[in-house]
Order: C-alpha cells, then structure tokens, then sequence
C-alpha cells in the first residue's frame, strides 16, 4: 500500500469534514430536531470513518507492526461507521420528503434490524478475522460481502423512497440527493475493485457538502431574522405530510401585538426583540417531534407530529407561562399577545389549500396573554372557506344576481330611486348572506368583480326595462374602498355604462363611510374623478364609529345615507333620537339628500321627514326584491300615488 495513494484522498475528505462539523457547528439556522439530528449523524459517520482510515494509514507507515492494535480498531470504526452511513442517509431523505413521519415504534425497530446485524458481524471480526486483518502493520481485506448486501439494500431504499415521494421535494432538493448519491456509489465501486484507491469517504464527503449547501443551508427557505424555517419550508412541509395521509396536528401562534411593539421599538430593538422570541422558542419549547416555522412577522407555527394531546398541553401551558412575563427590551418592558389557532389534520383541513385559507381568516383575540380559538370559531372559519369557494363558484358562472330596493321621496311621494343589491343563491349553500361574501370578498381580492359584475347587470336592466319612465331618477351601487385602488376605475366603470348605452347620471356611486381608507390621497383622488366624469355620489352608513363630519363639507356628495342603527337606537332611547331629528336637519341645511335606511314602521317614517329626511328606504316600503318584481312595483307604486 503506497502513502500517496492512500494519504491524499484520506487527508482532504479529512478536510471536508472539518469545514462541515465547523460550519454545522457555528451556524445560527434551525432546522427541525430530527431532521437536523440526522444530518449530524450523517456528518459524524462520515468524519468518523475519514478520520479513522487516515489515522490507520498514518500508524501504519509509522510505526508498523508495533500499532497492531491501534490500526484494529481504527479499522472496525471504519466499518461500524461505513456501515450505519447508508441506513442514515436514507433515514435523511425520508426526513426531507416527511415520510419519516409516518414511522411507527415498530416499523423503526425493523429498519434499525439489518445494520444491528452489520454491527454484530462487524464487532465479530475481532474473533473471527473474516472481514480484514492486520498483517505486518498494514490491512488486509477479507470478506465485506455483507457490509455491501446490506449497504446495497439500504441505498435501494432510499432511491425507491426519492422516486415514490419525489412530487414532493423541490427540484434543487432532488437534484443535490440524486448527485450524492451518485458520488457515494461511484466512490464504493471504485474502492471495491482496489482497497488502495481510498475514494468512498472522499466522494462522500464531496457529495456532503453538496447537501449541507444547497439543502441544509438553502437561504430561501429561512426568515433572514429568526433563522427558523419561513412560509415556504412551511407551505413545503404541509404539502408533504398531508400528502403522505399523516396525522398531525398544527398550532399556529400569532402574536396579535407584536407589529405595535416594532413600530416603538427601534430596529435593533425589534431586531433583539424577535431573536429573544426565536432563542425562547428553541430552548422551551424544543422537542423531537415538533417543527417551527416563522410563518410571518408575528406568526409562528408549530408542527406537532407525535403525543399530539400530550405535546400540545405543553406547548399551551408554556407559551401561556411565557406570555404573562414582560420581554425586557432596553427601557421597555414589552408584554405580547398571542392567538393560538389549534388545527387537526386531518380532521380541520382536507388539503394544504384549506390549511392556509384558515390561517388567513384567522380572527383577532382578546386583551389576555394567551387567546385559544375554540372548535365553534374553527368551525365559522371553515364556513368561510366554503362560502370563498360559493363566490369564486357563482363569479365564475355569472349567477350573481342583483336586488332592488326603492327609495321613496318624500316631496313627490314617488319611487325615485332604489339601491341595487348583490344576492347570492348558492346550489350547495342555498342563500349566503351579502355581508358574509362582502367581507371575505374584500379579504380575497375578488370584490372588484363582485363590483363591476352589480355595475354590468344594472345597466343591462336599465337598457331592457327603461326603468326611468316610470320615473326612476337613479340607480343606486355600491363601490367598496378597496375597488377605489384598482388601477383606472372610473374609466373602466364608464366603458362598462358605454357597452349598454347607459347615461351617467342613472347611476349613483355609493361608499361605506364605516371604512377608514377614506381619508387616504387615493380616495380623495378617485372620488374627484368620478364627480369629475358625471357620477352622483352618496356617502353609505352615516352615524357610525368612522363617521368624520369634515368629509360633508367637500360637497362632492349627492346623498348622506344615515345608518339604520341609529333609527332604531332612537326608538329606545330619547338622547339619540335627539340627535337623530338634529343630524337630519344639518345635513338639509347643508345641502345634502338626508337619506334614512331601515325605516320599518310608520312612526319612524313620520319622525324622520318631521325633521327634514327626503329619502327613505327600508322595509316599511318594500325588502329588496328581483328586478321583475321591482318593475312591477315600481310602476304600479309611481301610478298610484
């Protein structure tokens, strides 16, 4: 056996593994326990068996025969730790595609069989001789037929499992595996057809270093702050568990006034803040079968994969021990709020899909530490989800339908106007309530189609019906706020009254006053546009939380729609009706249309025009009805009166 054939090889896998330990060692990223932990035997395998025959090598063209001994058992490390570097390894790709996950007590106790019985065979070898032995001071290499089976039966393994599981790992993450694994192979064929040619560890290491790079260390995968796993590892983790039908369970944790502390705080303050956070996490509430993920900013996830009831207590019972003590930051003493969202997997989320519409529509918490979502606001969760699939269903096939409901003028004692309405009448769901598909359509980002498809389907009813000669002035529809920050929509609302031949003053523009975007430089702008175009405008729930009386005195609007809750706080009670015939009076005196919703009875009727209201709308006059009944309505009520 000549040094340089065995001493090169040896000296810069040696080498590999060094930089490996060190930069495993040093590195801030946190990956999940058992992955992580099975890398790290990985690694040690390796280091052990380059290490060893490095130092066999190195005895042996020293002192010879006279380290017999030492060369023995440096040899058997070798072959224990060659021997457990196949089963490892293939345990390292179940971990990445999550198939590890599925492992039950028995099934792990059969696949640590095969290399207990290598180990034994490998251990006997100081008896028996049979797989090497040393001869005046250097290895001779006898029967390794068992080690190669048993190593060949585990890289069948793992490649069967990379080829069955393969959908659900990335291309990079593929691609790095498939060339260790050729690395590994090529080194073991060469170093089988001459012991003198030590090229396995040196290919392995190689092939080490390609996976600590480009899968351990893919920065994609980590928040650049925390270092714990991002929304893409998350998203990448979910598709593969519940692919592969585990059972497991999910906390996500958001911290509801984390964004309020990072706006006081300043950036290294936050930045400390967010790195006590992650440390906590890692030293309380670590454990073999729990992952963290950074989702976002101020939220995290918890993976629990084993003892879900058992793991989930304990991760409750700390985090809601932790959140009652103050963080202390420099001066501050920060105190966070966390939501706790618990989810089953199967039995709460079906596919990923849902399992990231549920985090979305998670729903803000109380003032205590900890706030745990209870089953029934899991459950209005999930009917959120299936209501978002009933708008994306009824938008698709154009069966939103649109209501009417008149608006009487008090002067002419006619129908002048109405409000057109969205309704949905679902195949599966049957009646869906507008504030519900309002809501999540906003959250979504399909309310700008709900918008425009009211917008089409008014204007094809005042172009069939001609409505305004039986004396509808308008036509009432609502623009939420968020549609307002659509590129070009006035030019898009006016191109859709083009198409059907529609004047422009048939249509009333309506916005909810209750949204606090109104104050914003888009508005402002957007609102200026459409007065500019010929649009009539009308402010839509007056008298609420938002209210802001310097937005009347622009004069950009046609109507102040009052809301109905303030009429029917009247009837209760004497101070807001007060205000009520007040509030009605200014907004005449100011030039406004005082228009008043809800009105149900008689006696609100006659209180409200007492005070000056022009307009009304509610059931005392008719619910929001189909446009053929509204037609009807509308010519039979005007003819009447």
């Amino acid at each position: 056996m000549l040094l340089t054939n065995d001493l090169g090889f040896e000296l810069a896998a040696c080498v590999l593994c060094v930089m490996c330990v060190v930069y495993v060692a040093t590195g801030k990223r946190t990956r999940g326990v058992v992955q992580r932990r099975v890398f790290r035997y990985l690694l040690a395998s390796i280091a052990i068996m380059s290490f060893s025959d490095f130092n066999a090598n190195i005895i042996s063209f020293t002192v010879g025969q006279a380290g017999t001994g030492a060369i023995f058992t440096l040899n058997e490390l070798y072959f224990l730790a060659q021997a457990s570097l196949s089963p490892i390894f293939t345990c390292y790709v179940m971990c990445l595609n999550g198939s590890v996950y599925r492992f039950s007590t028995k099934r792990r106790i059969l696949y640590w069989i095969p290399v207990l019985i290598t180990d034994i065979y490998i251990l006997a070898n100081i008896f028996t001789h049979r797989m090497f032995y040393i001869e005046g001071g250097f290895y001779r290499r006898g029967d390794t037929k068992v080690i190669i089976v048993i190593s060949a039966l585990y890289v069948v393994i793992s490649v069967f499992n990379f080829a069955v599981h393969f959908r659900v790992m990335t291309v990079r993450t593929s691609l790095t595996l498939t060339f260790a694994v050729a690395l590994y192979i090529a080194g073991v064929v060469i170093q089988s057809f001459n012991a003198d040619w030590m090229m396995e560890t040196f290919l392995t290491s190689i092939g080490l270093i390609l996976v600590m790079c480009l899968v351990e260390c893919d920065e994609s995968m980590y928040d650049q702050t925390s270092m714990l796993f991002n929304k893409k590892a998350f998203r990448e983790r979910a598709v593969q568990l519940m692919d592969m039908n585990v059972s497991f369970r999910v906390l996500s944790v958001r911290l509801s006034n984390l964004d309020f502390y990072l706006n006081i705080l300043s950036a290294e303050e936050g930045h400390t803040l967010r790195i006590m956070i992650t440390n906590w996490l890692l030293t309380e509430m670590a454990g073999n079968d729990v992952l963290f993920y950074q989702v976002e900013e101020n939220r995290l996830a918890f993976f629990i994969l084993k003892d879900y009831e058992e793991t989930e207590k304990r991760l409750l019972q700390r985090l809601d021990e932790r959140m009652r003590k103050p963080w202390n930051i420099g001066k501050y003493q920060v105190r966070l709020q966390a939501v706790v969202l618990p989810l089953e997997i199967p039995k709460d989320a079906k596919s990923p899909s849902q399992l990231y519409q549920l985090f979305d529509l998670e729903e803000n918490g109380s003032r205590s530490a900890v706030t745990i979502l209870t089953g029934e606001q899991k459950e209005e969760m999930e009917n959120s989800i299936e209501i978002e699939k009933c708008v994306r269903r009824n938008l698709d096939g154009n069966n939103i339908q649109v209501y009417y409901q008149p608006i009487w003028d008090a002067d002419s004692r006619s129908i002048v106007a109405c409000e057109a309405l969205m309704r949905v009448f679902d195949q599966q769901l049957g009646f869906v309530r507008p504030d519900r598909i309002v809501g999540l359509a906003e959250k979504n980002g399909t309310i700008s189609e709900i918008d425009r498809m009211v917008l089409e389907k008014v204007c094809r009813f005042i172009r069939d019906n001609k409505p305004q000669k039986y004396g509808l002035r308008y036509i009432e529809v609502n623009m939420s706020m968020y549609e307002m920050f659509t590129p070009d929509v006035v030019g898009t609302y006016k191109d859709i009254l083009s198409k059907y031949g529609v004047l422009i003053d048939m249509i009333n523009i309506e916005f909810t006053e209750t949204l606090n975007n109104s104050d914003s430089e888009v508005f402002a702008k957007t609102k200026k546009e459409l007065s500019e175009a010929g649009f009539t405008l009308s402010i839509d729930d007056f008298g609420t939380e938002f209210s802001n009386m310097g937005r009347l005195f622009s004069n950009d609007f046609m109507n102040v729609k009052v809301d109905k809750s303030l009429l029917w706080a009247a009837d209760k009670d004497e101070y807001t009706r007060s205000f009520l015939g007040s509030l009605m009076e200014m907004l005449r005196k100011m030039g406004f249309n005082a228009l008043q919703e809800g009105v149900e009875t008689r006696e609100q009727l006659d209180f409200v025009t007492a005070h000056g209201c022009n307009l009304i709308q509610g059931f005392y006059f008719s619910k929001p009805i189909p446009q053929d009944d509204f037609l009807n309505y509308l010519r039979e009520f005007n003819a009447r009166e």
